[in-house]
């Protein structure tokens, strides 16, 4: 993959020693950071992210839920002893 996004880029963008803020220098610094490494970690870092997510909002359903039942319990038994 990286070989080929550099034929790609080296079509698109030759070596005419652009100025650092023309245009086809910026084409070339987005194609650098797409033939990176660090896309691809920060797209896993998010994936792993959102799997912790998903783990800690069921664990608070859970005990939510477990709790509320606690709750009910000492409420009934609150009302048949009369308070």
């Amino acid at each position: 993959m990286a070989s080929i996004l550099r034929k790609i880029g080296r079509a698109l963008w030759p070596s005419t020693g652009a100025a650092p803020d023309s245009p086809s220098s910026r084409w070339r610094r987005l194609a650098k950071f797409l033939r990176a490494d660090s896309a691809a970690t920060a797209v896993e870092y998010a994936v792993v992210l959102a799997f912790i997510l998903m783990a800690v909002i069921a664990a608070i359903a859970a005990v939510g839920d477990k709790t509320n039942a606690m709750w009910g319990k000492v409420d009934s038994e609150m009302k048949a002893h009369g308070m």
